[in-house]
């Protein structure tokens, strides 16, 4: 069959072969490198940020005057500081930023932004931004 085609014609369907060879092979070892598929990632990271902020809005209630008025206004996206892989691990230096509305001792409700570091499982510090 590939005697139909010109030299050129061969020349290309090779370079075409290899192509794809070389991207199957480099893709493949990226998907090594990853270590877990992307849906295991996805969850594991979704459970992760869920228990920065459980426990970053555990401590927050923990530090108003009246913990049974405190509703999350507004949440962001917790974010990985540093890290020494690319994958989201419990390890890493996390930052969760929110804002709650409290009431304070006179019964009026106020609004706080926080800020809230976390790492290997624990607050390292939760305060007002």
């Amino acid at each position: 069959m590939l005697r139909a085609f010109s030299p050129w014609m061969k020349a290309i369907l090779a370079v075409i072969v290899l192509g794809v060879l070389a991207m199957s092979v480099a893709f493949l070892d990226i998907y090594v490198d990853m270590g877990e598929s992307l849906p295991v990632r996805a969850l594991r990271s979704r459970t992760i940020q869920t228990r920065i902020i459980n426990s970053c809005e555990a401590e927050a209630r923990r530090s108003v005057p009246t913990p049974s008025t405190l509703k999350v206004a507004v949440r962001h996206e917790p974010v990985r500081i540093a890290s020494s892989t690319r994958l989201p691990q419990a390890d890493d230096l996390w930052m969760y930023r929110f804002e709650v509305d409290a009431q304070n001792y006179f019964g009026a409700m106020i609004r706080v932004k926080a800020r809230c570091a976390y790492q290997g499982r624990e607050v390292l510090y939760s305060e007002p931004d």
